[in-house]
Protein backbone atom coordinates (compact mmCIF):
# COMPACT_ATOMS: atom_id res chain seq x y z
CA UNK A 1 0.00 0.00 0.00
CA UNK A 2 0.73 3.89 -0.28
CA UNK A 3 2.17 4.11 3.20
CA UNK A 4 5.16 1.47 2.35
CA UNK A 5 6.49 3.39 -0.50
CA UNK A 6 5.10 7.38 -0.63
CA UNK A 7 7.44 8.29 2.64
CA UNK A 8 10.59 6.77 1.49
CA UNK A 9 10.09 7.79 -1.93
CA UNK A 10 9.57 11.60 -1.12
CA UNK A 11 12.50 11.14 1.58
CA UNK A 12 14.63 10.21 -0.88
CA UNK A 13 13.89 11.82 -4.11
CA UNK A 14 12.75 15.25 -2.65
CA UNK A 15 15.64 17.81 -2.98
CA UNK A 16 13.86 20.50 -1.50
CA UNK A 17 13.33 20.68 1.66
CA UNK A 18 10.77 22.59 2.07
CA UNK A 19 8.46 20.21 -0.19
CA UNK A 20 9.75 17.16 1.71
CA UNK A 21 8.26 19.13 4.81
CA UNK A 22 5.14 20.03 3.03
CA UNK A 23 4.93 16.09 1.51
CA UNK A 24 5.90 14.29 4.28
CA UNK A 25 3.33 15.94 6.78
CA UNK A 26 0.61 15.64 4.77
CA UNK A 27 1.22 11.76 3.94
CA UNK A 28 1.43 11.43 7.72
CA UNK A 29 -2.34 13.60 8.34
CA UNK A 30 -3.42 11.46 5.51
CA UNK A 31 -2.74 8.02 7.56
CA UNK A 32 0.59 6.55 6.10
CA UNK A 33 2.00 4.74 8.64
CA UNK A 34 6.18 5.27 8.95
CA UNK A 35 8.11 2.24 9.62
CA UNK A 36 11.54 2.37 11.62
CA UNK A 37 13.36 2.08 8.94
CA UNK A 38 11.70 5.06 7.94
CA UNK A 39 12.85 6.93 10.58
CA UNK A 40 16.28 5.71 10.26
CA UNK A 41 16.01 6.76 6.72
CA UNK A 42 14.91 10.14 7.99
CA UNK A 43 17.48 10.78 10.45
CA UNK A 44 19.75 10.49 7.45
CA UNK A 45 18.17 12.39 4.85
CA UNK A 46 15.90 15.06 6.64
CA UNK A 47 16.85 15.16 9.99
CA UNK A 48 14.57 17.92 11.39
CA UNK A 49 11.38 15.49 10.40
CA UNK A 50 13.47 12.77 12.63
CA UNK A 51 10.85 13.23 16.07
CA UNK A 52 7.56 13.74 13.87
CA UNK A 53 8.65 10.13 12.08
CA UNK A 54 9.43 8.75 15.40
CA UNK A 55 6.20 9.86 17.04
CA UNK A 56 4.15 8.94 14.17
CA UNK A 57 5.89 5.44 13.90
CA UNK A 58 5.45 4.59 17.39
CA UNK A 59 1.60 6.23 17.65
CA UNK A 60 -1.39 3.93 16.65
CA UNK A 61 -3.56 6.20 13.83
CA UNK A 62 -6.53 7.82 15.24
CA UNK A 63 -9.85 5.96 14.89
CA UNK A 64 -10.61 8.51 12.22
CA UNK A 65 -7.58 7.87 10.58
CA UNK A 66 -8.02 4.27 10.41
CA UNK A 67 -11.36 4.85 9.31
CA UNK A 68 -10.21 7.20 6.40
CA UNK A 69 -7.81 4.60 5.39
CA UNK A 70 -10.04 2.30 4.75
CA UNK A 71 -12.50 3.96 3.28
CA UNK A 72 -9.94 5.41 1.10
CA UNK A 73 -8.92 1.54 0.12
CA UNK A 74 -12.20 0.18 -0.47
CA UNK A 75 -12.80 3.20 -3.18
CA UNK A 76 -9.59 2.61 -4.67
CA UNK A 77 -10.41 -0.98 -4.68
CA UNK A 78 -13.76 -0.16 -6.35
CA UNK A 79 -12.50 2.25 -8.83
CA UNK A 80 -9.65 -0.67 -10.05
CA UNK A 81 -6.94 2.21 -8.23
CA UNK A 82 -8.17 5.32 -10.51
CA UNK A 83 -8.97 8.58 -9.30
CA UNK A 84 -11.37 8.12 -5.95
CA UNK A 85 -13.04 11.44 -6.34
CA UNK A 86 -16.47 10.72 -8.21
CA UNK A 87 -16.91 8.16 -5.18
CA UNK A 88 -16.00 10.38 -2.67
CA UNK A 89 -18.60 12.60 -4.00
CA UNK A 90 -21.15 9.78 -3.95
CA UNK A 91 -20.18 9.39 -0.04
CA UNK A 92 -20.80 13.07 1.14
CA UNK A 93 -23.90 12.92 2.10
CA UNK A 94 -24.04 9.35 3.88
CA UNK A 95 -20.80 9.67 5.86
CA UNK A 96 -18.99 12.44 7.71
CA UNK A 97 -17.21 15.09 6.05
CA UNK A 98 -14.30 14.66 8.52
CA UNK A 99 -13.41 11.10 7.20
CA UNK A 100 -13.48 11.73 3.09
Amino acid sequence: SGSHTALPVTIMKCRQLESVLEIVLLLLEAGCQPTLDHVRLTMLRVPVLQSVMLHAATTPLSLKRQCRKVIWRHMRCHTGGRNIQPVVRQLEHEIPFSLL
